[in-house]
């Protein structure tokens, strides 16, 4: 009957550290999921990411002392706006094409995807609305959208980058 019992106790000790090893492989696999996308950001948009928020730092400072339009006319503006549409536009195109298998890169990916479609609407209303004074109060709602997605995108990042 000890045996039996002794026997028992092993089979399910065995058990459950086969589940725990199983649990923490999955979370491991998951982590470096993420890792791996977060490298691949880093060449396919982080640079361009970078570019746009310095375009948007030059139009804020532009609108606030009321020289977008000439700005956006006659010098680089214009110009270097459509460029960065098109750079966010390739790397949305690669960023699609990614497949994650867990969550939290999913969750990461669509907040990217999402990301990307707010500074897109972000250019694209700086060369909708330049010269008209609603642009102040559509910028500045489209970076609290920005701002709330990147916090998002933090807490996303933040559970793994802390365990």
């Amino acid at each position: 009957m000890k045996k039996w019992i002794i026997t028992g106790i092993i089979v399910i000790v065995a058990i459950i550290g086969i589940l725990l090893a199983i649990s923490f492989s999955g979370n491991d696999n998951e982590r470096r999921e993420v890792y791996a996308f977060r490298d691949f950001l880093d060449k396919e948009y982080t640079p361009t990411f970078d570019k746009v928020v310095v375009h948007i730092e030059e139009s804020g400072e532009k609108i606030d002392i009321g020289g977008m339009s000439g700005w956006y006319l006659s010098d680089e503006g214009l110009d270097e706006n459509l460029d960065l549409q098109l750079e966010l536009k390739t790397a949305k195109e690669k960023i699609v094409n990614e497949e994650p298998e867990y969550a939290d890169t999913y969750k990461y990916k669509a907040n990217i995807m999402n990301q990307i479609d707010l500074l897109e609407d972000l250019l694209q209303d700086l060369v909708t609305y330049q010269g008209e004074d609603v642009i102040g109060v559509i910028f500045n709602s489209r970076l609290d959208e920005l701002g709330d997605n990147i916090d998002e995108m933090s807490e996303i990042l933040g559970e793994h980058y802390n365990q």
